[in-house]
């Protein structure tokens, strides 16, 4: 029996070589499905003033179209869509998981004018976690 699943990605940046590697081997994905550009501009681009859950319905629509029972979804943008979609996600019967990541900030102090602060941060994948309900 072919455990091998696929997992749909609801954010906004390109798996690392890492990460990639991580879903094959912790959670047995073979397939990754990006969304299409149309669609993702929808997750990526958070219309705040008409800020409506039904404009997710492409998204909803494509994940269905091209999944089974039990695939996966990473699922992390703004807020309110992510808590919307995460909850969406049980509704249907799919797994969805977030990437934690380890933050490592730089502050830099103009000389010229102590007021004027630049601060810099990397972020360092650590693993992907299942949301739980």
């Amino acid at each position: 029996m072919n455990n091998s699943k696929q997992i749909f990605l609801l954010f906004s940046h390109t798996l690392t070589e890492n990460q990639i590697n991580e879903l094959k081997r912790d959670f047995n994905i073979n397939k990754i499905f990006y969304l299409p550009k149309d669609i993702q501009n929808i997750w990526s681009n958070v219309d705040y003033v008409k800020y409506d859950f039904s404009n997710l319905k492409p998204i909803k629509n494509f994940i269905k179209e091209n999944s089974k029972e039990k695939d996966y979804i990473l699922i992390q943008g703004e807020y309110g869509y992510t808590y919307h979609m995460v909850n969406w996600a049980f509704e249907n019967k799919f797994i969805p998981i977030y990437a934690t990541t380890q933050r490592k900030t730089i502050e830099i102090i103009d000389e010229n004018n102590p007021n004027n602060i630049k601060k810099i941060s990397h972020f360092e994948h650590i693993s992907f976690r299942k949301y739980i309900k």
